[in-house]
């Protein structure tokens, strides 16, 4: 009786032991249904049961079994708050047939979650996107010699950015009062500001923006709009005021916009790099450059603060995604025609 007992004990233990597994087993639901942009490095840390194996300011490192795969899991951060998951897969197999097979079943249990694919072109080779308000997943692979790893990233779309993407969809204009895509007669008829200029593929306007005063451009490629953009005319004899003037056009579009999908300043000459009181100085002598991007539904918005001999550039561009590959093949061929 006693030894009945003890194999009763031994099997709910055992039964209790792998249903506690299968619960914490991450997987595609898990990552959707736990985790969100406003997920903390701790709450990570209470869900995600595998090895860590490193860990930074911004980043948590795991080793663990991800659809019946070892796997190596990173999370990466943003002020503590989650941004991305990245899953690096390794198949190690020298049947390329196996590692299709495993590939296929894996991309099949995500479009069992996710639904239909989205963005471009989605095929074995080239891999295959979905999105979503909250999260956008991306799947690759990649080949070696005897290895194959699979690739998958999972970027959490914040709250505000949610917001955003919402209101500029409801707005039926893509850059002030109008579209990409509309002829230069219909962006003239639109446009309300002071016409200075209509050159080649370009219209230039007057206006002011942010308490700004600037020059309003347009660009055409084949009669279609392609970018918007705003070149601020502020002059400083303190070149640090220029960077004041980034940084508020920079917080002003965070706060529209959300975070940045890139943030930098890049130096090409390292003379002033210690000396902050001169990076104003740095800018103007083309030593140092600002920039920051945001993504939004079809536009990508470009800030950028340059300079060379002595001059100062801060502008803000608003390209078409959709006809970027225009615009450059458009410049492309009038820079030929002019050699």
């Amino acid at each position: 009786m006693r030894y009945k007992n003890k194999i009763t004990i031994s099997f709910v233990f055992i039964t209790i032991l792998l249903f506690s597994l299968n619960c914490y087993a991450l997987t595609l639901k898990e990552i959707k249904n736990n985790f969100n942009s406003n997920t903390t490095k701790e709450q990570v840390k209470k869900i995600q049961n595998g090895e860590l194996r490193f860990e930074s300011n911004n980043t948590l490192n795991y080793i663990d079994n991800y659809y019946g795969n070892q796997s190596t899991i990173i999370y990466s951060f943003i002020n503590d708050r989650l941004k991305d998951i990245s899953i690096d897969i390794n198949i190690t197999t020298n049947d390329p047939i196996e590692a299709a097979d495993i590939y296929a079943e894996l991309v099949g249990k995500y479009k069992k979650v996710l639904g239909k694919t989205v963005e471009g072109n989605n095929s074995m080779t080239d891999g295959f996107n979905w999105a979503s308000e909250k999260m956008k997943v991306h799947i690759s692979n990649k080949v070696g010699v005897g290895q194959y790893n699979f690739l998958l990233n999972h970027s959490f779309i914040s709250k505000n950015t949610q917001k955003s993407i919402k209101n500029n969809k409801a707005n039926k204009f893509n850059f002030r009062s109008v579209n990409w895509g509309m002829s230069k007669n219909e962006v003239k008829e639109k446009e309300t500001a002071k016409l200075m200029g209509d050159i080649g593929d370009s219209l230039f306007y007057k206006t002011n923006v942010a308490g700004f005063s600037c020059v309003l451009g347009y660009s055409f490629a084949n009669d279609k709009l392609v970018r918007g953009a705003y070149i601020i005319e502020e002059k400083h004899s303190n070149y640090n005021l220029y960077i004041q003037d980034y940084n508020k056009l920079k917080e002003l579009l965070t706060k529209k916009y959300d975070t940045p999908i890139e943030d930098s300043h890049k130096w090409f000459n390292d003379l002033y790099k210690d000396d902050p009181e001169e990076y104003g100085m740095a800018v103007a002598v083309g030593h140092l450059r600002y920039a920051a991007d945001w993504n939004i539904n079809n536009t990508l918005i470009q800030l950028r603060l340059y300079g060379d001999n002595y001059k100062i550039n801060l502008m803000v561009a608003y390209d078409s995604k959709e006809l970027s590959e225009e615009r450059v093949k458009a410049k492309e061929k009038n820079d030929i025609s002019d050699l």
